[in-house]
């Protein structure tokens, strides 16, 4: 089950929004500013944050809360077309702003995309980490094969040496 923090300050659409969510595969918990969430992040594994931007961006709640929320995936809801305090979310690239979604499927689409973008980023790190303990293991191979190749060589140069020493001696 996913676990979506909802920060708002009782906006309507938010909670009709909630309504929705709950009856899906999801857990909520709401929290009514950054402070609230900022102590919930710090104790519970959030895999979304859906966030109301009606909070100021200058606070230093804001930038603690950029802080703890980094890697999370947030859909901040804005309200009007004036993006004026938006640049300061728009630099976190796990931020997805959207225009005050008009309907339920439309919130669910993107609360799954950002799911799904993050299950996405997860299994990439994973890869990635997988790809270069592979190669550090290909590497080690790549060396012993040298040895071995260098020690029959190796090999192969002290046995002629002996049979010439050999047919020198006698």
């Amino acid at each position: 089950m996913y676990k979506i923090l909802l920060i708002d300050k009782d906006r309507p659409l938010i909670h009709s929004f909630h309504k929705i969510l709950k009856r899906k595969e999801f857990s909520l918990v709401k929290a009514r500013g950054l402070k609230e969430s900022i102590r919930y992040l710090k104790k519970n594994k959030i895999d979304l944050i859906v966030v109301n931007k009606v909070f100021s961006t200058s606070s230093v709640d804001f930038k603690k809360f950029k802080d703890s929320a980094n890697a999370i995936p947030k859909l901040v809801i804005i309200h009007n077309h004036r993006l004026k305090g938006l640049s300061l979310w728009l630099r976190d690239r796990s931020v997805t702003p959207v225009y005050e979604p008009t309907s339920s499927m439309e919130f669910k689409y993107w609360v799954k995309r950002l799911l799904r973008d993050k299950a996405i980023i997860r299994e990439k790190q994973e890869l990635r980490a997988t790809l270069k303990a592979k190669k550090k293991e290909l590497g080690f191979f790549e060396d012993i094969t040298r040895v071995l190749t260098s020690t029959l060589r190796l090999n192969k140069t002290l046995t002629s040496i002996m049979k010439k020493t050999q047919t020198m001696i006698g």
